[in-house]
């Protein structure tokens, strides 16, 4: 029981500290926060909390208390940052003010309170003086916030879309049920059900031309597709799994069953290609027969060169 009262303190204060370092806080707040904690038990009370608030301050960081709240200016540990972390910085701020997907703001936002928060004198004198960023080629022009919050509405609302891609001379349409939006490099790519052709796309937002929703509601809005299969020897011992991706078996120390979900069809393909004779689909027959006619096609590429 005593290790357990110990645990339970030192549970508080670093829940305190963490939700300081993000946002002031009152007391009020502090209770609530400790109180829906399901793993601390015990009994806590104001005269309590403030002790910790004290014991902090003595140990250095600086809380202070405005308008009925307490405010952490500082942290222990200060970072300093070269000029070129503080370009790398001012680059992250800029990128979190452009990009639209809420979590990915939020996060990156937070963090970066919390770093600006935690820098020394000498940094944060250089960072205010420092208007320089990193700057990336069109960048404005390949992340269009405004296009991607157009998007991120239509995965919002479960509707289906129309829309046509331009490949080479042809023009392709589409009927897609989209799914999230995904950021890769400098672009950002919309993931759909192709419910035609039964599998999931990845369409950059930009390539996109003559988009329209349709008035019916995605019928498969919880559906998903998966995909299995093995790699083997070294592969095995070194895969690292991807963002949708779980192992379901462990063959022996040689063999790696794994499952993956949602993935864009060619994507996936030019993805398993690499692995070459480590890789064997296994299920659906479907995709495996894919697969066998994407690398017959890779071939006959070949002969006729």
């Amino acid at each position: 029981m005593k290790n357990k009262k110990i645990a339970d303190s030192g549970l508080r204060i670093l829940e305190i500290l963490k939700a300081l370092s993000k946002s002031p806080l009152s007391m009020g707040d502090m209770l609530k926060l400790v109180a829906d904690n399901e793993e601390i038990e015990t009994v806590y009370t104001r005269e309590t909390f403030n002790k910790y608030i004290n014991t902090l301050r003595l140990l250095g960081f600086e809380i202070h208390k405005v308008d009925n709240k307490y405010v952490m200016t500082n942290t222990i540990n200060l970072i300093h940052l070269t000029n070129e972390n503080i370009r790398v910085l001012r680059f992250l701020r800029r990128y979190a003010e452009k990009v639209y997907l809420d979590k990915t703001n939020t996060d990156l936002i937070d963090f970066l309170d919390i770093v600006e928060k935690s820098l020394d004198e000498d940094t944060v004198e250089r960072y205010a003086k420092h208007r320089r960023g990193i700057r990336f080629k069109d960048f404005e022009l390949r992340i269009p916030s405004e296009l991607v919050k157009k998007f991120q509405m239509y995965c919002e609302k479960n509707l289906k879309l129309k829309f046509c891609v331009n490949d080479g001379n042809l023009k392709i349409e589409y009927c897609i049920e989209p799914r999230k939006l995904k950021y890769e490099k400098e672009f950002v790519y919309l993931i759909g059900y192709d419910y035609l052709n039964d599998e999931f796309k990845k369409f950059r937002i930009k390539d996109i031309k003559q988009c329209r929703q349709l008035p019916q509601k995605s019928s498969f809005v919880n559906y998903t597709k998966f995909i299995t299969y093995r790699v083997k020897n070294r592969l095995a011992k070194s895969y690292v799994l991807k963002e949708n991706e779980t192992v379901i078996n462990i063959d022996n120390s040689d063999y790696l069953v794994i499952s993956n979900t949602n993935e864009d069809m060619d994507s996936l393909f030019y993805r398993l290609l690499r692995y070459g004779e480590n890789c064997e689909i296994l299920y659906p027959k479907k995709v495996r027969d894919d697969f066998v006619a994407y690398i017959d096609k890779i071939l006959d590429l070949y002969d006729e060169q």
